[in-house]
């Protein structure tokens, strides 16, 4: 269950950075570091980054 809320957390930090909150603001809200909030943000685009490269492929 931790994994499932952990999962919903990462959803939401990311969505507030979408949004414009800065990371510094987002990290207090969570309780968090910054530099959390940035490692989250960072394997975010790598994710991203790497199913955007396999849809390409699969044509």
């Amino acid at each position: 269950m931790a994994a499932a809320r952990q999962a919903e957390q990462h959803v939401a930090i990311v969505a507030r950075y979408r949004a414009g909150e800065r990371t510094h603001d987002i990290a207090a809200t969570f309780g968090i570091s910054e530099r959390s909030v940035r490692r989250i943000l960072q394997r975010t685009r790598e994710r991203n980054r790497r199913s955007a490269n396999s849809r390409a492929g699969t044509d």
